[in-house]
């Protein structure tokens, strides 16, 4: 059995859903020789996600992925997660992906409602036939019962020791009652039609070391395939076939990248984020020379630059 998961930090540490639920099929399904990756990491939305699934989750076919959608915006993350789910059934049309609907509390004493972006994401999940499990729900059901929101959310987004053994022991009980153990796999092979994008994010991915640039000006520190620079003003140019970009910086430090940027010969996008989950300046698709300048308290540190 291949199990594989994908997403951020909902879905990322060992003590995660994810792992947990791993580690329950390895224990109750010992018949099976059991693989698993999971590709997940706090701070990786959709976009940033689909970058790095290429290399990672689609390495070999999987029977469960676990997974949290988890958009940050309707525009390019809800085509990002499209893709994703697109290229994972393409790639093993007999998967099943199962992702929680994840609670979140604004006063650690009421569960907040679901908001946009959220009530999107499901929308997106059920289309596709994405497994929903309501672990949102049981956590409310339980706060009307008289427990408390501390009980499973310990920041107002993360699930607590206890949250996440509710979250994965409800992932478990659809697993043990799954129905292709009787009557065989869904078959994803027909796909509906997109619905938030062309299929111009189903493309492979571009990734290119920092030391891969096209040119650049002022100062940078180069680190094997790694470059940085705190001079303000200095450029440095990526060209690529894409209609959006990020930078991907291995340290996290700066936790968040500002830079100004520029698409071809137009004007100057001022103070934009530029980390690994993509910038919001979108543009049309097709071949771009992408120049990044350094601006005042805010270095820069590439270890890659991607582009879809």
């Amino acid at each position: 059995m291949k199990l594989g998961a994908w997403g951020c930090s909902l879905t990322n540490p060992s003590d995660a859903y994810a792992d947990a639920t791993k580690n329950w099929v390895v224990a109750n399904y010992p018949q099976y020789n059991v693989s698993y990756i999971n590709q997940a990491i706090g701070g990786h939305w959709p976009w940033s996600n689909l970058v790095r699934l290429n290399a990672s989750l689609l390495a070999s076919s999987k029977d469960f992925i676990l997974c949290d959608i988890r958009p940050t915006n309707i525009g390019r993350e809800m085509q990002a997660a499209e893709a994703i789910l697109r290229r994972i059934f393409t790639t093993n049309p007999t998967a099943r992906i199962i992702t929680p609907i994840f609670p979140s509390s604004v006063d650690m004493v009421t569960i907040a409602p679901l908001d946009d972006t959220a009530i999107a994401a499901n929308a997106l999940a059920a289309y596709y036939g994405v497994v929903l499990i309501d672990y949102r729900q049981a956590v409310i059901d339980l706060i009307t019962a008289g427990h408390a929101v501390t009980e499973y959310l310990s920041d107002g987004v993360h699930p607590t020791t206890t949250g996440k053994a509710l979250c994965s022991s409800l992932v478990e009980a659809y697993i043990s009652d799954y129905p292709g153990w009787a009557f065989g796999p869904e078959n994803h092979s027909t796909l509906p039609s997109r619905l938030y994008d062309n299929g111009y994010y189903e493309t492979t991915p571009i990734r290119l070391t920092g030391m891969q640039y096209t040119s650049r000006t002022g100062t940078w520190a180069d680190v094997g395939p790694v470059t940085s620079s705190s001079e303000v003003g200095a450029t440095i140019t990526f060209t690529a076939n894409c209609k959006s970009f990020g930078l991907y910086n291995s340290t996290g430090i700066p936790a968040t990248m500002y830079a100004d940027i520029k698409v071809d010969d137009g004007e100057w996008q001022l103070s934009q984020v530029v980390d690994h989950n993509g910038t919001n300046y979108i543009f049309s698709a097709g071949l771009h020379t992408i120049t990044i300048r350094v601006i005042a308290d805010n270095p820069i540190q590439i270890d890659e630059f991607w582009a879809i």
